[in-house]
């Protein structure tokens, strides 16, 4: 589902989905999408963007989401959309992103290791781990790498923070890559809450999930995750708002 005309748009982003995420139900995906959507429109330009609800794998159950192959299988259909868009718009490529979330952004770091894929900006969100062959930003087929998490909750305590995300590392079997590490070289972006110049007041986030309502995923309006999302995939890096230590 495209919010915006892919046939014409200056920028395009591919906003992948985690663990649970069906084409059962495209409403929740499509309004995180839609957010985004918004979120750069009011960052910047209106005009000749678009935001795919990319949902064009068999996303994991809590059954397999610690393993590689929903990851690796999604990641070669991703690499096919990316392909194919170049291909549609004869090789002259819009500008092109990726926010990932969750097991999405596993799903992403493989399509982004392809041939013949590059992505002008990757955006990683609450990140259940990129795969162990990734070990850097520079590993990655995209201009620019950035990452934030939330700070770290008791798993199971819904409404205190990140529940999941390090969970989804520790014990994983080949994605244990922390893309938010000082040593993997993203630009990390806060997600804890904060005010910015004007007086808006950004949210924290306070659950894994990337639409919680009052308590608040990664691409709920009014977070600060979002707003860094707008500015990242707007190339505005020098408004992105710091993370906080974890």
């Amino acid at each position: 589902m495209s919010i915006g005309d892919l046939d014409t748009a200056d920028s395009v982003t591919w906003a992948v989905p985690g663990m649970n995420t069906t084409t059962a139900d495209m409403t929740s995906w499509t309004t995180a999408a839609q957010n985004v959507y918004e979120q750069q429109t009011r960052r910047g330009d209106a005009a000749g963007r678009a935001v795919v609800a990319w949902i064009g794998y068999d996303a994991p159950t809590p059954a397999d989401v610690l393993l590689m192959g929903k990851a690796d299988r999604g990641g070669e259909n991703l690499a096919a959309s990316i392909r194919g868009l170049n291909a549609v718009r004869a090789g002259r490529m819009p500008e092109t992103n990726i926010v990932g979330h969750s097991y999405g952004t596993t799903t992403a770091a493989v399509a982004l290791s392809k041939p013949g894929v590059h992505v002008d900006r990757f955006v990683a969100l609450g990140s259940a781990g990129l795969p162990d062959d990734v070990r850097s930003a520079d590993d990655l087929h995209a201009g620019r790498v950035y990452a934030a998490q939330a700070k770290d909750a008791p798993v199971g305590k819904v409404g205190k923070g990140d529940e999941w995300a390090s969970f989804g590392r520790d014990h994983s079997i080949g994605h244990r890559v922390d893309p938010t590490s000082e040593a993997f070289g993203a630009t990390v972006f806060g997600a804890d809450g904060t005010t910015v110049q004007g007086g808006e007041k950004l949210n924290s986030v306070l659950h894994h999930d990337p639409l919680n309502g009052d308590r608040r995923g990664y691409l709920d309006r009014g977070t600060e995750t979002l707003h860094n999302v707008g500015l990242a995939i707007n190339g505005r890096d020098d408004e992105l708002t710091p993370a906080r230590a974890r």
